[in-house]
């Protein structure tokens, strides 16, 4: 099964509003550990997203940018004005990236991690029908990935397991003098060891339940052995 957006993503999404201060977002994203927060309407429709980027050249911490005068005459006056709110503006509509890589709920993985690439970009908002429902970091990707191999390891150390108990099981009734281990076949399941196959007499085949039963490896046991042994050419 390919894994969508929908899978891995964080489903109570933080985020604020255009009218949320500057301050009520660092403190936002200090106390719940995170580096961005999607800017919403009433009806949860993105309208914009405030990262740690955006916060990094503020008036208050004397970080924004300066431009000497004569790069001024060659910049575009449209990106200075856009730096002018980032470092001035008071909230999140002011200083907010309005141009917001999403995608869909059902976007496979690959196209996730694409968007992580192409747009240089750490977390991207999931949406249905252009409403927020979910975000994917980078990070829910690397777990993912841990779930995944680990399943896989899980699933293989489980069938080795399943095949160590299958060859004990009938070695230790291959080596008992009372019964023909050429009758009986050996089935492990995650559930139990099953037992089938044809025994002679009822008590061989109380003794081989009996036997497996008592192997420390061996959990639930289930009998399906038949008394009474197929006669060779009968008609």
């Amino acid at each position: 099964m390919t894994l969508q957006a929908r899978d891995i993503m964080t489903r109570n999404v933080a985020t604020v509003a255009p009218q949320t201060s500057v301050h009520e977002i660092a403190r936002m994203m200090t106390e719940r550990h995170i580096s961005g927060v999607p800017v919403v309407d009433d009806n949860h429709n993105i309208l914009g997203i405030v990262t740690e980027a955006d916060l990094l050249h503020r008036v208050e911490t004397h970080t924004e940018k300066k431009s000497s005068w004569w790069l001024t005459l060659f910049s575009d006056s449209e990106a200075l004005a856009r730096e002018f709110s980032k470092a001035h503006g008071r909230t999140a509509g002011d200083i907010m990236t309005r141009k917001v890589v999403a995608v869909p709920e059902n976007a496979p993985l690959d196209v996730v991690a694409n968007a992580f690439d192409n747009y240089r970009i750490k977390r991207v908002p999931v949406t249905r029908d252009s409403v927020l429902v979910g975000i994917v970091s980078r990070g829910d990707i690397v777990r993912a990935l841990l779930r995944l191999t680990e399943r896989g390891l899980h699933k293989d150390n489980l069938d080795q397991d399943k095949s160590a108990v299958r060859q004990a099981v009938m070695d230790k009734i291959r080596e008992q003098p009372w019964v023909n281990g050429g009758t009986i076949n050996v089935i492990v399941t995650e559930r139990a060891v099953e037992l089938w196959g044809s025994t002679e007499t009822e008590d061989q085949r109380r003794a081989i339940r009996i036997l497996v039963e008592e192997m420390p490896q061996v959990g639930a046991v289930e009998d399906h052995i038949t008394v009474g042994m197929p006669r060779i050419g009968a008609v």
